[in-house]
């Protein structure tokens, strides 16, 4: 849920130059933050199926714990590191002598 409002954030202080770049960006978000969660799901099966000596503790950490907020942090850098590529593959490259308005860009606020 979190990540669907940051997209919706981004989308708002940061838009794109056409709308079916953006709607496609707010479907990767929960896309990406269930593949994410999935990931964790499979990392704490495995976990609970292994010999490894300190288990327990691994899958306390990652289902109760920090481990779910780390989680959430890696699916977060990701959306906002394609959201900024993506961003800046849409947007006109504008000489320096020029401001930035004329090139498309709006001023935040």
């Amino acid at each position: 849920m979190q990540l669907v409002v940051v997209a919706l954030l981004f989308a708002k202080a940061f838009p794109m130059r056409h709308s079916w770049q953006l709607s496609l960006m707010l479907l990767i978000a929960p896309v990406l933050a269930v593949l994410i969660n999935a990931m964790r799901i499979a990392l704490l099966a495995w976990i609970h199926a292994s010999g490894l000596p300190h288990r327990q503790w691994w899958f306390e950490f990652l289902h109760d714990s920090w481990g779910g907020l780390v989680f959430a942090g890696v699916a977060m850098q990701l959306f906002v590191w394609l959201y900024v590529v993506w961003l800046a593959r849409s947007r006109p490259r504008c000489p320096p002598w020029r401001r930035l308005h004329r090139c498309g860009w709006r001023a935040i606020g």
